[in-house]
């Protein structure tokens, strides 16, 4: 390290002081430190060997550990040479670092080393380059024509009012899927058009119109975007913070309040449940929470995955008897659905036939005839099941969104309940309220100790 030295002397110890530069970097120095407390030891016996380097207003930039340790063995004088910069000026900072090269270093302490070493100009030039950089658009970009509205809805308005009131009765169920609308409007069908006599049917014109109406009807703030969902294109975001003020705030808040006790862990069977469509899993997903149920959507079949986790799943509970609750359509696929997925299970996994057991929920022909629920349409004749499926039922299939989301919950929630010890149960949602009391108390505590730190 290349150096002019101005002088050498002796200071008094009572003069010279640790700059508060020195401490962000490196840490304030304790005098319960293992390390200083061996460098008395060999001050003591031996002196300071290289003196200390200050400036003229008394600042140690470097040797600040050896004053700690003069001052703890009661030293008055300390030898040192001075440097001719200032408090304040970047060079100061930059000497602070360099006099200090030698010395073995944390990971903190190293990057708060370079970050005061690097000229914030340079630093913040090279990120708005970098930045510049990977925003840039390297693609060829589509031509979007000429700007459009869509056109206000006149001639479909008693279809659209049919629309906002029955989506605005099913409040608690938000949010729905375009199928459950369709199935609200066949109880009672509106006029499709305002001048004419025809009226909402079960059919694919129809379907296409209400689709076009539901999309209006959000875009031009009639109904919110939240009433609706398409869950069958799931689309995911990442939570981030713009800072660490605000992610700690995040955390704090859901501190301790996100605890679930295993409702089923006292339960004779071990119980999952399986959907077909995507389009329903709002419906059932409260009840699987409310229970602690796994829940499979398997999007028809599903794959052997998510067989494979479910039969890990009662493997590891430790449990005599697997119970698989299956809700589906009443369709050629959804006809032998539950079947597939007990035969998948037995033949592909090992489970033993007697403890394994099959259960389908929903949709069966009792269910369709007993609600009174209007086919969606014909079977597909091409299915490898369609002539056993036209056999047992005709060529109508039944959607699960023609049911009421509360109906279907309810059929659900009796399904699963049913092969369930309620005293066990019982006894587990009484363990889950006093727990949830007592963390939070703890959460109380914890908190207190935060409190107001955020604000600081």
């Amino acid at each position: 390290m290349n150096e002019t030295i101005l002088e050498h002397g002796q200071e008094s110890v009572a003069c010279l002081r640790t700059p508060p530069e020195n401490d962000h970097i490196y840490g304030a120095i304790r005098s319960d430190d293992p390390d200083v407390q061996d460098l008395a030891r060999d001050i003591e016996r031996d002196g300071i060997l290289e003196p200390l380097v200050v400036n003229r207003e008394r600042w140690v930039i470097s040797g600040n550990r050896r004053l700690a340790a003069a001052r703890m063995i009661g030293m008055e004088s300390v030898p040192v040479r001075f440097r001719d910069v200032q408090r304040g000026d970047p060079e100061f900072m930059r000497l602070i670092v360099e006099h200090n090269q030698q010395r073995v270093k944390t990971v903190d302490q190293q990057a708060r080393e370079l970050a005061v070493t690097i000229d914030p100009a340079t630093a913040y030039r090279r990120l708005v380059e970098t930045r510049r950089r990977e925003s840039a658009i390297d693609a060829a970009l589509l031509d979007l024509g000429a700007e459009r509205e869509r056109s206000e809805i006149k001639g479909n308005r008693p279809l659209a009012d049919a629309c906002i009131e029955a989506i605005g009765g099913m409040r608690e169920h938000w949010p729905l899927s375009d199928r459950q609308v369709h199935y609200l409007l066949l109880n009672d069908p509106p006029k499709l058009h305002q001048r004419k006599r025809t009226r909402y049917a079960n059919d694919a014109r129809s379907y296409r119109t209400l689709t076009n109406i539901l999309t209006r009807l959000r875009l031009n703030g009639e109904i919110p975007f939240r009433a609706i969902a398409d869950t069958t294109r799931p689309v995911i975001v990442w939570n981030v913070h713009p800072h660490p003020k605000a992610y700690l705030k995040d955390e704090l808040e859901s501190f301790l309040t996100d605890y679930w006790r295993d409702l089923q862990q006292s339960q004779p069977h071990h119980v999952e449940l399986v959907v077909e469509k995507l389009t329903v899993q709002n419906t059932v997903k409260p009840l699987a929470m409310e229970l602690t149920i796994p829940l499979t959507v398997g999007r028809g079949f599903a794959s052997i995955p998510p067989r494979y986790a479910m039969y890990e799943r009662w493997r590891l509970s430790g449990k005599d008897k697997l119970v698989v609750v299956i809700v589906s359509d009443l369709d050629p696929a959804g006809m032998t659905i539950a079947e597939s997925f007990g035969r998948s299970l037995r033949d592909d996994f090992g489970v033993p036939k007697d403890r394994l057991a099959v259960i389908k929920a929903a949709l069966t022909k009792d269910q369709v005839d007993s609600l009174g629920l209007p086919p969606a349409m014909e079977a597909k004749i091409k299915a490898s099941t369609a002539a056993e499926y036209i056999r047992r039922y005709g060529r109508h299939v039944w959607e699960l969104e023609a049911i009421p989301p509360a109906t279907l919950k309810q059929i659900v929630t009796d399904a699963c309940l049913q092969v369930m010890d309620m005293d066990a149960l019982n006894h587990e949602q009484r363990q889950e309220a006093a727990e949830a009391a007592e963390l939070q108390g703890y959460r109380g505590a914890v908190l207190r100790v935060f409190d107001g730190g955020l604000e600081r």
